[in-house]
This record gives structure tokens, sequence and C-alpha cells, in this order.
């Protein structure tokens, strides 16, 4: 992998940094990284020396670091809540469908016991029909024959 160059990304804005030199009286020719986010949109001046020795912070860079600390706790906190809320609507799911198993259940019951009465009826009235055709058939045997 020799020969590669090193990819430094912005702490802040996790942009791929632009490496420069620097051609200043106190750091002639030193090679360093630099945010590409110009300072109109928000950037913080954010860069890192080639050589390792310590980074030169703007101090607009302290400021964003507060910012974004206060950001972070809360989306945590939000995070938090969306998970509360996610767990009470997950139980009351879980209610809901015991309550409709239920209802199921007790809607087969009834369909059930609803067949067997309708069973139960349609022989009933069968029997019914069969003992009054026995009658009429007995009435006009023995009173229809003298005719």
């Amino acid at each position: 992998m020799e020969g590669m160059e090193k990819v430094i990304y912005c702490k802040y804005y996790a942009k791929m940094c632009i490496k420069l030199v620097s051609h200043s009286i106190e750091n002639p020719y030193r090679v360093f990284y630099y945010c590409p986010t110009p300072r109109s949109d928000g950037g913080h001046g954010w860069m890192e020396w080639v050589d390792g020795k310590p980074s030169s912070y703007s101090p607009n860079c302290k400021n964003r670091y507060i910012n974004r600390r206060s950001d972070c706790d809360e989306l945590e906190k939000l995070l938090e809540f969306t998970k509360e809320q996610l767990s009470l609507c997950e139980s009351k799911l879980n209610l809901v469908e015991m309550r409709l198993q239920l209802d199921t259940s007790n809607l087969q019951n009834k369909l059930v016991n609803e067949n067997m009465s309708v069973k139960c009826l349609s022989k009933w009235l069968r029997w019914v029909f069969f003992v009054r055709l026995f009658f009429v058939l007995l009435i006009w045997f023995f009173c229809g024959c003298d005719s």
C-alpha cells in the first residue's frame, strides 16, 4: 500500500479534508489538512498538521462542540422518549391481538353451538313432520276409507 495518500476527515463535518502547504512565516512549507467547509456555511477552520503536532482550533470550534453536545443530548432524550412510545404501542398491540384471539374463539364457539342448534331443530322438525304425516295417514285410513 505504499504510495497511497492518507485520507483525513474533518472531525465535525465528516468531510474529506484538503491537503495544503503552509506559506506562513511561523510554519513555512509545513503540510497540513484543512476542513473544506467555508466559514460562511458554519465552517470552523479545523486543521491538522501532517507531522502530528497539535492541531490549531479556532474559537468557533469550541462553540461548535458545545452545540453538538447539546444537540446530541436532545437527540438522546428524543430517542429514549421514542423507545418508550414504541414499547407502549407494542403493549397495546399485544393487548388488541389477545382480545381479537379471544373474540375469534368466542365466535367459533357460538358458531359451533348455533350449528348444533340448527341440526337439533332440523331433526325435531323432521320428526314432527313425520308424526303429523303418520296421524294424517291414520285418520285418512280409518276415517277416509268409508266414503
